[in-house]
């Protein structure tokens, strides 16, 4: 059964959205320097609120909430098209055949090349438990994949705005309690 994500007004959304055949593109330093610039302009254009992210090798987690009834979809058809776009061209720019070669031959029928899998997943968030249930697995990532010890040692991540009131690489908003039920 295919995914069906689903849109409601003023609705939180946890968000996941993974690299096509799961290749750690974001082990790159300049590839998660396009996610981040990225996230930070759509946030800015379509008006939302960060209240978590996960950067991981291969897919990214993202906690929103919207004011509005916001276009999921769109969002992270934009995201997805303006990154895929910007990391190609970096790789092409600098002749990284490994990387290209990668791409190109993740490319689907009738594309150059492919960064992202077509699909992404979003959950609405209907409760301040779910809400932290999120957030928690998000932060929790890179320890169950062995990659830190601790949430905070993870630099791809809100976990530090969160546990040890440092800024993260990317502005987030606090913790919205008291989502509708």
């Amino acid at each position: 059964m295919k995914w069906k994500n689903i849109q409601q007004a003023n609705a939180g959304y946890f968000i996941t959205t993974t690299i096509r055949n799961f290749n750690p593109l974001f082990n790159h330093p300049k590839t998660r320097e396009i996610a981040y610039a990225s996230l930070t302009f759509s946030k800015d254009k379509y008006q939302y609120k960060l209240i978590g992210y996960c950067l991981m090798p291969e897919h990214i987690h993202l906690l929103i909430q919207a004011e509005d009834k916001l276009d999921v979809s769109k969002v992270m058809a934009d995201f997805k098209r303006f990154t895929a776009k910007q990391i190609y061209h970096y790789f092409d720019k600098n002749n990284d055949a490994y990387w290209l070669s990668i791409l190109r031959a993740d490319a689907y029928k009738g594309q150059e090349f492919s960064v992202w899998q077509e699909t992404f997943r979003s959950e609405v968030i209907y409760s301040d438990r779910f809400l932290l249930e999120k957030l928690n697995y998000l932060h929790n990532n890179p320890v169950r994949r062995g990659l830190v010890n601790n949430t905070i040692d993870w630099p791809h991540s809100s976990a530090s705005f969160y546990y040890s009131d440092q800024p993260g690489r990317l502005e987030v908003n606090p913790l919205p309690l008291s989502v509708s039920a």
